[in-house]
């Protein structure tokens, strides 16, 4: 053992006491500070909450409380990472070296004899060494040894092994200087891991107060705060005594270690195992110099990650403060207003006044000459003070109460306000506080601008909305005020008319004061009037601001601000393009003589071109050639399709969408079943039935709601295959799918109610009736299961367009129903994603044929490969949408039916224009019925299309096989059903002979 080791630990368990442990503890000491004087903001809300006297001083001081929560929030992580930017173990380390000095640089002692002799533990190469440095000792002592044999006892040589020179400076500077600081590393990520957790703790305590807060100002519920649900400081303080702790037992820990190894090294050095010249002074320098710059890599990480936790807090609490502004802001609005609609009806006395003087003068006048005078007088007097004395005075108090120019001051506070808002915040999604954080994780994000573009827009709107409805109800006020005096004048002189007419048919007083009267109580309507004005901000502002406080508060939620900051990015590239375009438009307008003349040269190309488009609507015949191939390629669809890679067919089948990439579009519709859902959770009437075309997407509109909102409840699924059309085959259907026997209505509503709450989408209401006499048995059974046994089962039902809209017509339908959808057919823009979507997918690569030479035009044929290809895509998808016009299942139909083939790893796409659909125009008028009675059913057999259309059956069969044979017409099983790729024509054909709308 190296006497001096004892000493060594003595003075650097000092040390480290002195200036390694502070770096932890002092640190801790402030965070404990300011854990309790955000606690003890928290705190004085709650207290002073409870003694405030109204809804609006509870505001006040939530936003006072978030305004000191945001300094203390700033200056604390403030003051942190500048102390984060300077190497912390500093001090320990100018005192160690300081120590070292007083060390003697070398101590030469005698090797031990297990330098010498190879260890079990050795490695093979040190066994080998220590066997030639052995020989080598033993060589060197032999000439002492033969000497001894020949001296005398006491004249004999000591013999010992060779010295060794211990570099002590050199070791105890590394050990401690470098390899403990290297071991305490870890320590510093759990102790900032540790400031992050119970930082966390408290920031969860304010999204308790911010979600009260937040109902406040999104739904106007009570504002009241209370330590309900909020961690006690006290814990949070354990967990920082338990960190401090814990830290101080890992830091002995590491120092014992490293003692330990301090002495191993002092026992090696000087020898082959541990050489001197790693414990220079130069390389002790590199060492803590990459050391210190190891730490300040780690503290550049650690501020990430306290930026953001600081950020993310604080972009809350300041748009929680943007939304308690305008709330408090909107509430002065109409205490404003409200005060000065007051004054404005106080100023109505006057007038009352006046019209009872009038009234009292013509109560009073029992001779008719007296009545007569009295009627002139007033007509006078009305002609010259009416306007005066009321009307002008009136005015003047409009003016000194203006209440437009206070809705205008509430815009521009507001404007003022969010001006002031930051317009560079640190955020990242789905971020671990717990670890240090590269600074590529952050987002910057400008609050300023989501709320500018965001929120603001819908504000502004309602707010211009407001003022124009307020104007136009202060106009008519004025009119009617100065139209009354006209009024009262007319009833005046019809009454003196009255009192001059010998014949009098009715008596001048009773007409004069009946006049009066009327005149009186169109004053105080006029007068009532006023106060409207309050309920017309109401009305106008009240959910609107809800609106926007429950907009602006989303961005509390960093998904959602990430979101939008994409969308504004879009608006912004969009606002680009238009002014692109709009430079463009001014330059094409200077062109215009030269567009007619290129217009006239190109007329047959054009022509070419709307003949093509007129054909893909059915609308313009050609030859039967055409009618026959267009036959051959619907016929032969499905064939086609499955020759195509199965990867291929399963990405494009129109089934419901399982795949949530795939799902595009459908926002307003989603929102629309939330609402139905939000209803059935507070137990308020709520039922969905969700109308669309065939391939609309309703189905995968239900699964994509419930993806995104996970339920504890059972989501049931019922598909209707066959046509039911008897209460019998409906409860026998019932049966089968819920594995239960239900016989009748009765049954059915006992077993929805005795079962737990559960959610049941019905699909194919088009299925559950006939277009004939009792045909509806079904539908009448389904509408009272529904509403008998809605507190238990949140019903959604899809039912195709035509059928609702039919059933709508005969049954009033929508009366059973809470919430309506229609999930209309979707933008090119989101048609051509969902395609190329799933193209992409599949891995193959895309090519385009070229169409008919007709249709190229001469800027193809100028154009490179890549460019054609471009031009050939968007004529493509041009054409592809005019046919599907928005509807998924047709489009991916038409898409699977145009690859004309595949090779290796590419699919080659024919071109659309080269479908001939003309002959569809030509379906005469049985086959038009047949085809409107499928089209509201979706599918019929035989026997049912007889029913539906009153067609005898030999008819029937005639007629559905020449719609089959020419493809309008597919078959499943029993069931007939319009063919796809022909839904959109057919629907226009019928529409067309006006058989739908």
């Amino acid at each position: 053992m190296i006497p001096e080791i004892n000493d060594i630990q003595k003075e650097i368990t000092r040390l480290v006491a002195q200036s390694v442990l502070p770096v932890f503890t002092d640190q801790l000491q402030t965070h404990t500070a300011f854990l309790t004087k955000i606690t003890a903001l928290q705190n004085d809300l709650i207290t002073t909450n409870s003694a405030a006297q109204s809804q609006q001083e509870t505001f006040t001081l939530f936003l006072k409380y978030k305004q000191e929560l945001s300094k203390t929030l700033t200056t604390y992580f403030k003051n942190l990472q500048e102390k984060n930017r300077t190497f912390p173990f500093t001090p320990y380390q100018t005192l160690l070296e300081g120590y070292v000095k007083k060390l003697p640089e070398e101590v030469v002692q005698i090797q031990a004899k297990e330098r010498f002799i190879p260890q079990p533990d050795d490695h093979t190469l040190k066994k080998l060494k220590k066997r030639g440095k052995n020989f080598g000792y033993q060589l060197s002592i032999l000439p002492k040894k033969i000497g001894n044999i020949f001296r005398k006892k006491e004249k004999k040589k000591v013999i010992t092994y060779w010295e060794q020179k211990i570099a002590m400076q050199g070791i105890v500077h590394k050990q401690f200087s470098v390899a403990f600081l290297k071991e305490i590393l870890p320590l510093l990520d759990q102790f900032f891991a540790g400031i992050t957790a119970t930082t966390k703790k408290l920031w969860e305590n304010d999204v308790v107060f911010d979600t009260v807060a937040g109902n406040f100002l999104q739904k106007g519920e009570l504002l009241s705060f209370s330590k309900k649900d909020l961690i006690a400081l006290d814990a949070i303080l354990n967990e920082i005594t338990a960190i401090q702790e814990n830290l101080q037992e890992q830091c002995k820990i590491k120092e014992q270690k490293i003692i330990q190894e301090t002495e191993n090294m002092l026992l090696l050095s000087g020898t082959f195992e541990l050489p001197n010249h790693q414990f220079q002074p130069q390389e002790i320098f590199d060492q803590k110099k990459s050391l210190e710059n190891v730490v300040l890599r780690k503290f550049v990480r650690w501020n990430t990650t306290f930026e953001i936790l600081k950020d993310d807090w604080d972009v809350d609490l300041e748009i929680f403060s943007i939304a308690l502004d305008t709330e408090i802001a909107f509430l002065k609005l109409l205490s404003t207003v409200s005060q000065k609609s007051g004054n404005i009806a106080a100023s109505f006395q006057t007038c009352e006044a006046f019209l009872a003087k009038i009234i009292t003068k013509i109560k009073s006048s029992e001779a008719q000459d007296t009545l007569k005078n009295n009627l002139r007088k007033e007509i006078n007097n009305i002609q010259k003070t009416y306007t005066t004395k009321i009307v002008t005075p009136l005015l003047a108090d409009f003016e000194k109460n203006e209440i437009v120019p206070k809705i205008d001051q509430f815009e521009k506070i507001q404007q003022k306000r969010i001006a002031t808002i930051s317009t560079k915040r640190a955020i990242a999604d789905k971020i671990d506080f717990s670890k240090p954080n590269p600074p590529s994780a952050i987002n910057y994000v400008s609050p300023n601008e989501l709320i500018t573009y965001e929120s603001w827009p819908s504000l502004v709107k309602a707010i211009e909305t407001t003022k124009v409805s307020v104007i136009a109800t202060l106009n008519k006020i004025v009119q009617e005020i100065n139209g009354l005096g006209q009024v009262i004048e007319f009833n005046l002189e019809s009454a003196l008319d009255l009192v001059n007419d010998k014949n009098k048919s009715e008596n001048p007083k009773t007409v004069a004061l009946d006049g009066m009267q009327r005149s009186t109580e169109k004053w105080e309507a006029v007068k009532d009037e006023i106060f409207t004005i309050d309920a017309t901000i109401q009305e106008l502002l009240r959910e609107k601001v809800y609106a926007f406080n429950k907009n602006v508060l989303s961005f509390t939620k960093n998904e959602n601000i990430l979101n939008v900051r994409l969308t504004i990015a879009k608006a912004k590239s969009i606002e680009k393009s238009r002014q692109l375009r709009q430079q463009i438009k001014n330059k094409i307008i200077y062109a215009v003589p030269l567009a007619l003349s290129f217009t006239r040269n190109k007329y047959k190309i054009a022509s070419v071109y709307i003949n093509s488009y007129l054909t893909k609507l059915g609308w313009l015949s050609k030859t039967d050639a055409a009618t026959v191939a267009s036959s051959d390629f619907l016929l032969e669809a499905q064939k086609s399709v499955e020759q195509l890679p199965f990867v291929y067919q399963r990405l494009f089948r129109s089934d419901t969408v399982q795949n949530e990439s795939f799902f595009t579009g459908a926002t307003l519709e989603i929102n629309q079943i939330d609402s139905a859902w939000q209803y059935y959770l507070n137990d308020r009437y709520a039922t969905i039935l969700i109308s669309g075309e065939q391939g609309a997407g309703k189905s995968s509109l239900v699964q994509r709601y419930f993806q995104k909102n996970p339920t504890r409840f059972t989501i049931k699924t019922i598909c209707v295959a066959n046509t039911i059309t008897t209460d019998e085959l409906f409860f026998k259907f019932l049966s089968e799918e819920f594995s239960v026997a239900i016989q009748n209505l009765e049954e059915a509503i006992t077993y929805f109610t005795s079962m737990p709450k559960q959610v049941i989408v019905f699909e194919n209401l088009q299925y559950l009736y006939l277009k004939k006499v009792k045909g509806f048995e079904v539908i009448h059974t389904l509408t009272e299961l529904i509403a008998q046994t809605h507190l238990k089962v949140f019903w959604i039902i899809t039912s195709s367009q035509y059928a609702f809209q039919y059933l709508e017509k005969t049954l009033q339908l929508s009366e059973s129903f809470s919430h309506l959808i229609t999930v209309n057919n979707s933008t090119d823009a989101v048609m051509i994603d969902a395609i190329e979507k799933r193209h992409r997918v599949s891995g193959y690569n895309l090519s385009f044929e070229e169409p008919p030479k007709a249709y190229i035009t001469k800027k193809y044929e100028k154009a490179s490969e890549v460019e054609k290809q471009e031009i050939l895509k968007a004529e493509f998808y041009k054409d592809l949408n005019k046919i599907a016009s928005g509807n998924f299942k047709i489009a991916f139909m038409y898409w699977l039916r145009s690859v004309a083939r595949v090779e290796n790893s590419t699919i080659y796409m024919r071109s659309l224009k080269t479908i001939d659909l003309a002959f569809i125009a030509k379906s005469s008028v049985p086959k038009t019925h047949v085809l409107n009675a499928i089209l509201h059913h979706e599918q019929l057999t035989l026997t049912q299309i007889d029913t539906v259309t009153g067609m005898d059956p030999a008819g029937t069969r005639n007629v559905v096989r020449s719609l089959f044979e020419n493809g309008l017409l597919v078959k499943k099983e029993a069931y007939y059903l319009i063919n796809i790729l022909l839904y959109r024509q057919i629907i226009n054909l019928l529409k067309s002979k006006n058989f739908i709308h």
